[in-house]
């Protein structure tokens, strides 16, 4: 699996060309990685989740769960009392412990970007 770019430098990912801004959440189960993208699309690649941690991380994405790794522009809630996320397609994703702080902080930086706007 590995990132392309089009002709406009925007980047895809794997076969299926899939522009990374569609992808909403990546959740892991053991070898394998699930895909939701934007348009309610759900794809199953064999790779681990931490290879895709390392092609998307530094496009913003975040590793926020050993299972989970999200795509901040779809990001709808952080609720750090629960260790929850909840995402613009309706889905859930949990928040592990340790990485509770970097989101609250991230979270808290996104509003006060939308405040100055």
């Amino acid at each position: 699996m590995n990132l392309q770019f089009t002709l406009q430098h925007e980047p895809i990912l794997g076969k299926n060309r899939i522009p990374i801004r569609q992808i909403v959440l990546l959740e892991g189960d053991i070898n394998y990685t699930y895909c939701y993208l934007g348009n309610g699309r759900k794809l199953v690649f064999s790779t681990t989740l931490k290879h895709f941690e390392s092609l998307l991380c530094p496009y913003g994405f975040l590793r926020i769960h050993r299972a989970y790794i999200i795509n901040p522009h779809y990001l709808l809630h952080c609720d750090i009392a629960l260790k929850s996320v909840h995402l613009v397609n309706g889905m859930t994703a949990t928040i592990s412990r340790r990485k509770c702080k970097i989101l609250s902080s991230f979270t808290k930086k996104k509003a006060s970007l939308m405040n100055k706007q």
